[in-house]
């Protein structure tokens, strides 16, 4: 079984993210555990390293799985428009 660890990027934009959608947020995040990548998982093109995004409303979810450290990093949530883009 795997760790979930959040980046602060991920951790600030949880806070702004209303209640309902957050706890369906963390409940997504929470399967991840079980099943790093699920078969909604896409992986995504042009990064380094391996990430994975995955679909929860309006919402996208990029995540990477560390296996050497037993755990997923939540890299980024975000809605799509704002997402993809560099910060």
């Amino acid at each position: 079984m795997l760790k979930i660890e959040f980046y602060s990027v991920a951790k600030k934009s949880m806070k702004k993210i209303n209640s309902i959608d957050r706890k369906m947020l963390f409940s997504a995040c929470d399967k991840l555990i079980y099943d790093p990548i699920p078969s909604d998982a896409k992986r995504l093109v042009g990064k380094k390293g391996s990430f994975f995004r995955i679909r929860i409303g309006k919402y996208r979810v990029i995540y990477t799985i560390l296996y050497e450290l037993n755990f997923v990093a939540i890299a980024k949530i975000d809605k799509r428009n704002r997402v993809y883009k560099k910060s």
